[in-house]
């Protein structure tokens, strides 16, 4: 039934007003502290006006398509009853390694809970906490995007009180209307939105959870209606509420559409709602069928163009940001799936094409540990470019699970030589962490370690920077800050996001190696300690520069990936046991069970 305020024009602008005046009179004498709640200088002057703002409610379950899809492609069958084993088998601990394991994570829980509680005083309902200055920011549509990222962690480091605090605001949270002016991240928030809540009601079984999840699906799934059926990945939701058609871009990130598929597939063997997986199996047939047409058979360029069927690619070739997403999701996708050919084909070729033309070999100066190193690097203009991204960190931990899922060992082999490579490179900088982008010397040969050489580093380093050979080396190492080792540092932030830590978690988990867990502990002690700030945590500006500079915000990867991670390297391997859950893509736990077939 319209309300009154709808039928009359007089009667709508009358509870505008008033509902204005409430917001500039009585709120500014009311302490919202007490409340929970963030003080009005605290909020955001957009949050404030979208109250006022009448909301365009959209029945998005029934919305008319403009391009209906006629049949949906089919979940397949599972290829295999059950998954090879994962996880190391584990001995028990003894006392004092008991003892020492639940102290870190007993530091890693108290930090989970300041982080939440900074977030929830200060942030919510907004999109992330701004660390320094104690505010808040929306880059996500205003979707409480930190609240939803922490569900599954707060439930897995048992902080019942906070969890069941955050778990009452989630039905509250209007996925109808967004702030976002520039287009919806589609990736982003499927991995982080979608995947927090269907990981949280995984653990819970919180039946709102599920329903949270599958309303704000059925608001994505409109994303989909393009002429072909290829998403819109900066999606327009006012425009679709206005009822325009969405386009199809020319112009997408092989991360961004291939690292939709985990949480799309999850939904829909929870829900059995075939809708979902035929969402991303129309993305994913796509992309296997060129995966071994183009200039490296198995690996694909990490730009596409979705408009054409052929899926043309453009841009260099690598493991890092726009494009891990892609790989990672592969071995997950077989596993989720409890075998499936085509995920089984894809995850061999891209491995193997990975091992074979992206990883290479790096000089090492003298006075690290081992020299069994490897690093991804990038395919520029076909020629392997030493060029190293922090987030390609995570296709060590892919390697490791491809290395179970399929039994081959030379991938867990390279996935260790990898993690070698990541934390020699943590170990090269002033905060003992990766910089986000960095470039090496590489060694001649890539089968084979080579010995440090002085001589052909400066010429690496010459050429790097484009300098005269009679400019003294010194003279640039000095000028641009640079580590022993490493040429040139074209990003020196780290913005907390969980890419080493989950590789460490994997390779743990798959090894057993109790090493890893110190290594570990001594990345969550720079992190921890340098990241630091009166509210939270904030993302690192230099990592070359002893005194942190940091930037104003905690982003929601902090809580729904990096604490999660480091939390679980300390806990009970059945804890997030690796022959019951993968880490999705923003870092939630997907549980492995079939629902669909029982």
């Amino acid at each position: 039934m319209p309300t009154a305020a709808s039928r009359s024009p007089l009667a709508y602008a009358f509870a505008v007003g008033c509902i204005a005046a409430f917001l500039t009179y009585y709120i500014p004498r009311i302490d919202l502290a007490n409340f929970g709640l963030p003080s009005l200088n605290e909020l955001n002057l957009d949050f404030l006006q979208s109250l006022t703002a009448p909301a365009q409610v959209t029945d998005w379950a029934n919305r008319k398509e403009h391009y209906p899809v006629e049949e949906c492609i089919q979940i397949p069958d599972p290829t295999r009853k059950t998954l090879p084993r994962i996880q190391h088998q584990f001995k028990p601990q003894s006392e004092s390694e008991a003892a020492v394991r639940k102290q870190r994570q007993k530091e890693v829980r108290l930090v989970i809970e300041r982080s939440w509680r900074s977030y929830k005083k200060h942030a919510f309902p907004q999109d992330e906490l701004k660390s320094i200055s104690g505010t808040a920011q929306d880059i996500y549509g205003n979707w409480s995007m930190t609240l939803i990222e922490s569900l599954d962690t707060l439930w897995i480091t048992g902080l019942k009180e906070e969890y069941e605090e955050a778990v009452e605001l989630v039905p509250g949270i209007n996925f109808n209307v967004t702030s976002s002016q520039e287009g919806i991240g589609l990736y982003d928030v499927t991995s982080k939105i979608l995947g927090g809540l269907i990981s949280a009601y995984e653990l819970s079984k919180d039946r709102r959870l599920k329903d949270k999840a599958l309303e704000f699906a059925t608001i994505l799934y409109a994303a989909f209606d393009t002429r072909n059926r290829m998403p819109n990945l900066q999606w327009d939701m006012l425009a679709t509420q206005r009822g325009e058609r969405q386009r199809t871009p020319s112009n997408a990130t092989i991360g961004e559409i291939g690292g939709l598929a985990v949480a799309f597939t999850r939904l829909a063997i929870i829900t059995r709602d075939v809708k979902w997986y035929d969402a991303v199996a129309r993305i994913m047939n796509g992309m296997a069928s060129q995966q071994n047409s183009t200039s490296y058979p198995g690996l694909l360029p990490s730009n596409i163009n979705l408009q054409e069927s052929s899926l043309d690619g453009f841009g260099d070739i690598h493991v890092g940001p726009q494009s891990h997403a892609f790989y990672d999701s592969l071995p997950k996708m077989y596993a989720l799936l409890r075998g499936s050919d085509q995920y089984k084909a894809m995850t061999k070729t891209a491995m193997d094409s990975i091992i074979q033309n992206l990883i290479f070999r790096p000089m090492i100066p003298p006075g690290y540990a081992t020299t069994n190193i490897l690093l991804p690097g990038t395919l520029i203009n076909n020629t392997l470019q030493p060029r190293v991204h922090h987030t390609a960190c995570t296709i060590a931990g892919t390697l490791a699970l491809a290395s179970r899922l399929l039994r081959n060992e030379t991938y867990l082999t390279t996935a260790q030589s990898l993690l070698n490579g990541y934390l020699w490179a943590s170990q090269t900088t002033a905060l003992g962490i990766m910089p986000e982008t960095f470039t090496v010397a590489p060694c001649p040969n890539p089968s084979q370690p080579c010995t440090w050489n002085e001589e052909t580093y400066n010429e690496h380093l010459l050429t790097t920077h484009n300098a005269p050979s009679t400019t003294d080396p010194q003279i640039l190492t000095w000028k641009h800050n640079l580590p022993p080792g490493l040429l040139s540092l074209p990003s020196r932030s780290y913005t907390l996001h969980p890419a080493l830590i989950s590789s460490l978690l994997t390779l743990y988990r798959i090894t057993g190696d109790d090493t890893l867990q110190d290594h570990a502990w001594n990345l969550w002690r720079s992190v921890y300690g340098r990241s630091k700030t009166k509210f939270a945590h904030a993302v690192l500006e230099d990592v070359m520069q002893a005194g942190a500079p940091k930037g104003d915000v905690m982003p929601s990867a902090w809580m729904g990936g990096t604490l999660k991670g480091f939390y679980l390297m300390f806990s009970e391997e059945e804890v997030g046991g690796f022959d019951e859950w993968v880490l999705g893509g923003g870092g939630h736990l997907m549980s492995l069970n079939r629902e669909d077939l029982e």
